[in-house]
């Protein structure tokens, strides 16, 4: 049996992604519709899972931090998710989800990309 590389939990999390925003919905201006903070205020159960942006989709999906060697995992994933738009670094992420023009299905489509390469 092999050891999981982090480059593949990277790639499953960006897959997971994509599915996240399928399932629950894509978000513009935050990671999530609200902040979670806010939930309980708003009367959302705890383990609901809000519409989200690519990032917060990412974050969402990511294997347990604190597991040993998981911390780094979404960050992987961002920076191969940032390479596959061609924008250099994550910080422009947000930017590129945020922008009027873009829509869920190119964020999952994004996300999925990425995933494969």
């Amino acid at each position: 049996m092999t050891e999981t590389t982090t480059e593949e939990f990277a790639r499953k999390n960006l897959e997971l992604a994509a599915e996240y925003i399928s399932k629950h919905g894509w978000h513009q201006g935050d990671y999530y519709s609200y902040r979670a903070t806010d939930a309980e205020r708003l009367g959302i159960p705890a383990e609901s899972h809000p519409p989200a942006c690519a990032l917060g989709a990412i974050f969402a999906t990511a294997p347990d931090r604190n597991r040993a060697g998981m911390r780094t995992v979404p960050l992987v994933a961002m920076n191969a998710l940032a390479k596959s738009l061609g924008l250099g670094v994550p910080g422009l992420i947000g930017v590129w989800n945020d922008d009027l023009n873009t829509t869920a299905e190119d964020v999952i489509l994004a996300l999925k990309k990425a995933a494969t390469k």
